[in-house]
């Protein structure tokens, strides 16, 4: 077998209850999804070394699940001062541009075996890349620290091996998937409600999810948002609930944001399943809605998870610009003129629309990939 000289280099969330047996078995999971083999698995106290057959597409699925803090595709290189100092220096003439700064960071794993200090290495090998780039016009300089610096080469000391970094990106975090082993039922109509599944995700609950929607315009929208989280799971098909929201009953005046967060509430309360999550915001709904919202929760014996119930900007954990493309929380009516006595009768108008949604429920079941949308669409 050929000896891979470019590795996968993963650090886990940095949280004690996780396993490295964990994250290697979701990681493992989630490259043979994309039909990505893994050659040999290496541990480092602070990270875990991949070999596989294709590393950029396996840095872009890895990169897009949960319980990983940094993936990085890495040159491995002997622990010996002067090929560390020579590779260090080969990669950092690539990956800084010019007119540049870099900071060259180097960790060390406790159980290395070197003979040499990392501030040395650091010192010796900054000098090196600006002696050798001193006579081309690129013009590097060293930065004082890698929050000031426009390049960070890093390089990590494991026990036998060392590690320089060619290209890394910042993870997820959190926890791997269904790292809880419950699932959590959570409705997808809107931005707020994705994230607060996204943020049930992130810490280790598996999503069952009811998709809801007006129209197709609506449906396609919503199943944009679906893909948010579909594609941080670790499964091959995605089965979910989908429901039309009818409310030709409803007066024009009365079709209001409340109302309809209330329905997708009480649909959630005559679901199965014990964990709940709810899209909650203080800065969106008022106190006597999630007083209210709170006290049927109880009623019904549900278990409730409100992630994203104090956060300022609850959008903020989206990076695809679907979102940013298609609400801001300014565009929610607030509720908080909203009288105790309004939000019971909110409830009540709800609860009698919520019978009818459950029993037009449609259950899905879609392969994960580009054609999702079409095939949810054609289900309906």
């Amino acid at each position: 077998m050929r000896i891979k000289t470019s590795v996968l280099v993963i650090f886990p969330s940095s949280c004690n209850i996780i396993k490295f047996s964990d994250i290697v078995n979701t990681v493992r999971t989630r490259l043979a999804l994309r039909n990505v083999s893994t050659q040999r698995v290496t541990y480092e106290t602070r990270c875990i070394i991949f070999e596989v057959n294709n590393l950029v597409d396996a840095m872009s699925s890895v990169s897009e699940i949960y319980g990983i803090e940094r993936v990085a595709i890495a040159k491995k290189v002997n622990n010996e001062f002067r090929d560390l100092t020579d590779n260090i220096v080969r990669i950092g003439r690539r990956i800084v541009v010019p007119d540049s700064s870099f900071f060259i960071q180097v960790l060390v794993d406790k159980y290395a075996k070197i003979d040499f200090a990392s501030k040395d290495l650091q010192f010796i090998a900054s000098g090196k890349l600006l002696t050798e780039t001193a006579v081309d016009p690129r013009h590097f300089k060293i930065a004082r620290d890698e929050n000031t610096a426009d390049h960070i080469i890093t390089c990590y000391v494991g026990r036998r091996i060392s590690y320089v970094f060619i290209h890394s990106e910042i993870g997820l975090g959190g926890f791997p998937y269904n790292f809880q082993q419950h699932k959590a039922l959570s409705t997808i109509r809107n931005p707020i409600s994705t994230a607060s599944c996204l943020e049930s995700l992130k810490f280790g609950f598996a999503p069952e999810i009811c998709l809801l929607y007006h129209d197709v315009g609506e449906l396609r929208d919503n199943a944009k948002l679906l893909g948010l989280v579909a594609k941080r799971t670790n499964l091959r098909r995605m089965n979910i609930r989908v429901g039309r929201i009818d409310l030709a009953c409803v007066s024009k005046s009365e079709r209001n944001f409340l109302l309809e967060e209330a329905l997708a509430i009480c649909l959630l309360t005559m679901l199965p399943g014990k964990i709940v999550v709810l899209p909650l915001n203080m800065y969106i709904h008022s106190f006597l809605f999630v007083e209210q919202t709170m006290e049927r929760m109880r009623r019904f014996d549900k278990a409730v998870l409100t992630p994203l119930l104090f956060q300022k900007d609850p959008f903020n954990v989206f990076t695809s610009d679907i979102v940013g493309r298609m609400t801001k929380p300014r565009n929610f009516i607030s509720p908080f003129t909203t009288s105790r006595i309004e939000c019971q009768k909110c409830y009540e108008r709800a609860g009698k629309l919520s019978q009818s949604l459950l029993d037009k429920l449609k259950n899905v079941s879609f392969k994960i990939g580009p054609n999702y949308i079409h095939d949810i669409i054609d289900s309906i």
